[in-house]
């Protein structure tokens, strides 16, 4: 039984009263590293109640715990509004980024290039914020289906403002769960579609980007190209909607076909395995 939990990869919750919901988010936080913590790839909590506290606790406490979760699906809940949690975030890379500050202000003289870039993130999954909360850059998909706030980013400002800041940060969520082109604005979609084609490869980020900042082998990018152009409406849930050019036009104004070239040279296979879980 145990060795069977290690290789699971999909865990559904369905229709769960608070109590029993909170039972659930215990036994994730107590998760055993040896058990399925490494292969786990979808997480579904379907009709479980889940607010705005609750979205907070499972985005920053318990996904980056997964390091291959592309999929949280919490369809059919009660979550209302993303500004706590984009708010949370905000505050914490800003206390971060000021205790980053203070360490090379006091050690720049010594110019140790570690302060610069191990200070970034622990790995190339997620990336630390303050108290030991974490962003995940595996997630791919965040399903947002059957809550109110898919209706709140379309007539209230301040809640599309928030959604946007949220997929800056989370740099890889190109699906939120809209079923159709109308699902989202077009500023939404625009950030949904960067994000699928590449925006945590391309911009490397301070956020701390897949890439890292570091540059791609040449040969990568028309694999990245021709997956933007042809599955641009996986931004889309069950890519129903229509495709977009958006995608690819960022890619190429912001990839080595306008970029000098000469900073594109090839950095052997430990890029290509990352980009790999991109495509």
């Amino acid at each position: 039984m145990v060795r069977q939990l290690r290789t699971l990869e999909k865990v559904r919750f369905v229709t769960m009263d608070d109590e029993a919901f909170e039972l659930v988010l215990d036994c994730l936080c107590a998760i055993d590293p040896t058990g399925f913590q490494s292969n786990l790839k979808i997480l579904e909590m379907a009709g479980c109640c889940i607010g705005y506290r609750e979205l907070e606790f499972l985005v920053l406490d318990i996904i980056s715990k997964f390091s291959k979760l592309s999929e949280l699906n919490l369809e059919g809940n009660d979550i209302r509004s993303s500004q706590q949690l984009v708010g949370k975030i905000m505050k914490q890379t800003e206390n971060r980024c000021r205790k980053k500050q203070i360490i090379i202000g006091r050690r720049k003289s010594e110019k140790r290039s570690w302060l610069y870039t191990g200070a970034r993130s622990l790995d190339d999954r997620r990336v630390k914020l303050d108290n030991n909360r974490f962003i995940s850059k595996s997630i791919r998909r965040l399903i947002l289906t059957g809550n109110p706030i898919m209706d709140n980013i379309k007539t209230e400002p301040k809640e599309k403002t928030s959604i946007i800041s949220l997929l800056k940060n989370f740099d890889t969520i190109y699906n939120i769960g809209g079923p159709s082109s109308d699902s989202y604005d077009s500023n939404i979609a625009y950030e949904l579609r960067i994000n699928h084609a590449g925006r945590s490869i391309v911009e490397g980020s301070a956020s701390g980007g897949i890439s890292g900042g570091r540059s791609l082998p040449l040969s990568v990018w028309p694999a990245l190209l021709e997956r933007a152009a042809n599955r641009s409406n996986d931004i889309y849930h069950c890519s129903q909607g229509e495709k977009s050019p958006d995608g690819l036009h960022y890619l190429i104004c912001n990839g080595p076909a306008v970029i000098d070239r000469s900073a594109y040279e090839s950095r052997g296979s430990t890029l290509k395995r990352k980009i790999a879980d991109i495509i």
